[in-house]
């Protein structure tokens, strides 16, 4: 009888960075504060999902690596990353090369897109772009999720303690509607919706505290006279703060 094939063992470095993130997680679950040197809470859980997506990228995972590269970005995003994103957006994803595109031609300028508006795509994009006739509503709708299931939404109500509203819930079950582009003048402004999985983290990043212990108010200084007063009405001693 043929044996199973053994499955293959994960790098220690892929070990290492999933314990580093559920540690973080349990971490901020229990509200326990802990200590990350000068560095945000936020800032090293994006360190650690940017080391997740290069090793799913290694293992040959393009789903995974670009789900920690948002990740990343989501928490703690910079041009850097917006960058990455839309490079395996165009090497990975090639049916949303022009989402990739549309980001670097109204991001380039800030940087961090070079290996985008490289391609060579991109040009006869930006072109296109520049011809683009204006809308006249000033907004549309950008960005792709995939739509949630009724039972991602009802265990997203379970988490939350709360019935999300029927207009909402229809709202997470239609695809392609994860961000609304809002023209203000000459510049564009992005509001980005979760996916109903995210909902739970979202409402506990945005609603919890700082994790780092309050440090108690300092006393009011007191002013003692440094000598013995022995004036019988004001005194004008020179005196000292404790």
């Amino acid at each position: 009888m043929a044996s199973r094939p053994r499955r293959r063992a994960r790098p220690a470095r892929w070990v290492r960075a999933e314990n580093a993130r559920d540690a973080l997680g349990a971490r901020r679950a229990s509200k326990a504060p802990f200590y990350v040197w000068s560095l945000r809470p936020l800032k090293i859980e994006a360190f650690i999902h940017d080391l997740l997506c290069e090793i799913h990228f290694t293992a040959g995972d393009a789903k995974a690596g670009l789900a920690a590269a948002q990740h990343a970005q989501e928490v703690d995003g910079d041009q850097t990353r917006g960058g990455r994103i839309a490079w395996i957006l165009c090497h990975q994803f090639p049916e949303r090369e022009e989402e990739a595109f549309e980001q670097a031609y109204r991001y380039a300028e800030f940087g961090g897109y070079e290996a985008v508006t490289a391609l060579p795509g991109y040009a006869a994009y930006a072109e296109r772009r520049k011809r683009r006739v204006r809308p006249d509503k000033g907004w549309r709708w950008g960005g792709r999720s995939e739509p949630a299931s009724d039972a991602t939404l009802r265990e997203a109500e379970r988490k939350l303690g709360i019935a999300l509203p029927k207009d909402f819930r229809r709202f997470l079950e239609t695809p392609q509607r994860s961000e609304l582009l809002l023209r203000i003048d000459d510049r564009t402004t992005t509001l980005r919706f979760f996916p109903a999985a995210q909902l739970v983290r979202s409402v506990t990043l945005c609603s919890s505290t700082s994790l780092a212990p309050k440090s108690p108010p300092r006393p009011r200084p007191i002013s003692v006279p440094t000598t013995a007063c022995r004036c019988a009405t004001s005194c004008r001693s020179p005196s000292r703060s404790i």
